[in-house]
């Protein structure tokens, strides 16, 4: 198996397309590693980390699960669209569409895979800040207590260190740091839906546009229209989009 010093757990999103810029403009060629969980968005992130992957020229890992709550959980289901909750308690609202323990399987895979190509870092996209809606798995505690387990429990001459250049960044100081590195943002996928185009309604969607609207950017993404949102998920998506877009 070809070696490699750097590795960068990457999803195709704007978060890991950002911190593989970095990465690269620090003299590092990382190989890119997807957990590759078929859940719905799954095909549209995998063509997102391929247009990267060429655009950067890097080379891409992937790992798939397949064990049963992943088969089962509700980001599989066809027939259901993941939206951004206008109720006082969006934790309960989202809790359904909660992976427990995401990263600690994919870092965990992650970690596995840079002993197998010697790599000594692996770069996460983590933005976690002290707010409501941030993962607690993304945070500088939870990297950190990570970190003491890699040196507790890797083997002497597979101590891989963590790398997150963007914890505590909110997404506008993202974009903005993506765009002194020349991020392609056209060419990722950050929508947790699986339409033709981005959704514009879902978490991701919304906390992503908000961010290009805070900087008086236009996202370069496409989007579905209210039309066409309506003919991929119905009237309660235009619903809830016209709640969200149209206040």
């Amino acid at each position: 198996m070809k070696t490699y010093t750097d590795m960068v757990l990457f999803s195709g999103g704007l978060d890991s397309a950002v911190t593989l810029a970095i990465c690269q403009s620090k003299g590092y060629q990382p190989v890119l590693f997807f957990c590759n969980h078929h859940f719905r968005s799954t095909s549209k992130e995998m063509q997102a980390i391929r247009q990267l992957s060429k655009f950067y020229s890097a080379d891409i890992l992937s790992s798939a699960i397949f064990f049963s709550p992943f088969l089962s959980h509700l980001l599989r289901d066809k027939d259901t669209f993941v939206y951004y909750s206008l109720a006082k308690n969006k934790k309960q609202a989202h809790a359904p569409f909660i992976v427990p323990y995401r990263n600690f399987i994919f870092m965990s895979l992650a970690l596995s895979y840079c002993g197998f190509v010697n790599a000594k870092k692996l770069w996460l996209g983590f933005d976690y800040r002290k707010e409501k809606g941030c993962s607690r798995d993304k945070s500088t505690l939870f990297t950190d207590c990570f970190q003491k387990a890699i040196k507790a429990g890797g083997e002497l001459n597979q101590q891989v260190k963590l790398i997150t250049p963007l914890q505590g960044y909110k997404k506008a100081q993202t974009i903005q740091l993506g765009l002194k590195y020349k991020v392609p943002f056209d060419l990722t996928w950050s929508c947790y839906n699986n339409f033709k185009y981005s959704c514009g309604i879902c978490n991701a969607c919304v906390e992503r546009l908000k961010a290009f609207r805070l900087l008086d950017l236009k996202d370069p993404l496409r989007y579905l229209t209210e039309a066409e949102l309506l003919k991929e998920a119905g009237k309660n998506a235009v619903k809830i989009y016209e709640s969200i877009w149209k206040k």
